[in-house]
């Protein structure tokens, strides 16, 4: 009287394996030799003939299924072995390690009464099952103390086995809202040209945040626990839409069966701490937008300023990086000490967080709106813009070139992002956009793309935070 254990696939082997060792502690009337499972068939010998020796021996057939390997020949062969051996629906348990439903059970495996082997109760319910059919000698009380004792441990190895390496590697790509920003589609073309070149045939999943009016919303944690399902060990590159990503990543579980490189985003010292916590979280890149708002200011410092001591400066900050914040500060010190022929800079409205979707609308209303009240006082009329992306720099070009058109004043635009567009503008001498932080994606994109292979393929990532330093695209 035994049991026998189905597996297929490397984190299906690896759970009948744990599974093995667990059941004999709960059941001390149950010996460890015979609890079989494939690789403990005799080596050399005839499989079928060993298998059906096995199965001739077992009361319960334990189905070991995972998200990989639903669809496997083998163990579908071996479930049906074991049913046909065993006969009775209730001698075959199905025990799923992934977050699988019962009607996702392909074939004949969907007959059959399931159980979660994450789930305390349902584990227990096994428990009993092979109890009764093979350990009838050991109480239930004394069967439910041992199980109460020696869950923590097999919940621990589930654990490790759900992080193991799935073969069938999974990319997932997880941006914001495609629909407002070209920077994004830019970065994922690239993305995804070179993953493809270093990585033939590796599956490439999207998945973007979602857009609803003027509000990104922030799905990291439906879109994670939704891979953990679907690809478990699958590495998902994450551009965060918002900065309440790190709210989101707090709240799910720290054993999560993905494996997280996060890209363009900057945590704060205490939201750094808790990722390190988490086992999931596996790299950060970011890029140093304290660097690139330096370079910024600095070429704004140096002018030219065609004779005026002053300048009269406006800021579309976005909700997301601070970039804004980080310019004003970065200028306010250029112009005070390295800047001797300028007095002072004159900020020509408070600073505003324009909304990330929609920004090229809301900036070109927030700064038609502030060139409008300001151009008639010739004292503060405005001679540079920032903007926090190239998305709103695009829309306070609209602005700007309407107004200057009408009054034949001069007005500068400085952004973030160098994408395509802004570059091709820069380079062919616009009269409004004057430069942009080039925030080197395809050295970021590049840093995650390595990131991701090493991982897909067990290598060392090296240190978890990786930082980018920008450059500055200008005309000349």
């Amino acid at each position: 009287m035994g049991v026998f254990i189905a597996w297929s696939e490397e984190r299906s082997k690896a759970f009948a394996t744990a599974l093995r060792s667990w059941l004999p502690k709960v059941l001390p009337g149950l010996p460890r030799s015979e609890v079989r499972i494939s690789l403990t068939l005799p080596l050399g010998a005839p499989y079928m003939g060993s298998l059906q020796q096995a199965l001739a021996a077992s009361e319960v057939g334990i189905v070991c299924l995972t998200r990989e390997n639903l669809a496997k020949p083998w163990v579908h062969f071996e479930a049906g072995a074991v049913s046909a051996s065993l006969g009775g629906e209730g001698n075959v348990i199905p025990l799923l390690l992934d977050d699988i439903k019962p009607e996702e059970l392909p074939g004949a495996l969907g007959h059959f009464q399931t159980a979660t082997a994450t789930k305390k109760g349902d584990v227990w319910e096994v428990v009993r099952s092979v109890r009764a059919a093979v350990a009838p000698g050991v109480l239930v009380k004394e069967a439910r103390e041992r199980f109460l004792e020696h869950w923590p441990e097999l919940q621990q190895e589930l654990i490790d086995v759900r992080q193991v390496r799935v073969r069938a590697e999974q990319l997932v790509v997880y941006l914001p809202s495609l629909k407002r920003n070209s920077f994004f589609s830019e970065l994922l073309d690239h993305l995804v040209r070179v993953t493809t070149q270093l990585r033939p045939g590796l599956p490439i999943h999207l998945r973007q945040s979602e857009l609803v009016g003027r509000v990104m919303l922030d799905n990291t944690k439906q879109v994670l626990t939704e891979v953990a399902s679907r690809y478990p060990g699958a590495v998902v590159i994450m551009f965060p839409p918002s900065p309440e990503v790190f709210d989101s990543i707090r709240d799910l579980d720290r054993q999560l069966a993905v494996n997280l490189v996060l890209a363009d985003i900057h945590p704060t010292a205490q939201q750094w701490r808790m990722l390190q916590t988490r086992r999931f979280f596996r790299k950060l890149i970011v890029v140093d937008n304290k660097h690139g708002s330096q370079l910024a200011a600095r070429k704004v410092a140096r002018g030219p300023h065609r004779g005026s001591t002053v300048i009269n400066a406006l800021i579309c900050e976005g909700d997301f990086h601070r970039r804004g914040r980080m310019f004003r500060a970065e200028l306010n010190r250029a112009v005070r000490k390295k800047a001797p022929n300028l007095r002072k800079v004159v900020w020509l409205d408070k600073l505003t967080e324009l909304p990330f979707a929609q920004a090229t609308e809301e900036a070109c209303a927030y700064v038609g709106t502030v060139l409008n009240r300001r151009i008639t006082d010739v004292g503060l009329r405005p001679t540079y813009v920032f903007c926090a992306n190239d998305s709103m720099a695009l829309g306070a070009r609209s602005a700007v070139a309407k107004l200057c058109r009408q009054e034949q004043h001069a007005i500068r635009i400085v952004s973030f992002d160098a994408s395509d567009i802004v570059r091709d503008s820069i380079a062919n001498a616009d009269p409004y956009l004057w430069c942009s932080v080039d925030q080197q994606y395809a050295r970021y994109a590049q840093a995650a793309i390595d990131a991701a292979l090493a991982i897909l393929d067990g290598r060392a990532i090296g240190p978890r935070r990786k930082t980018i330093r920008p450059t500055l695209l200008t005309a000349s």
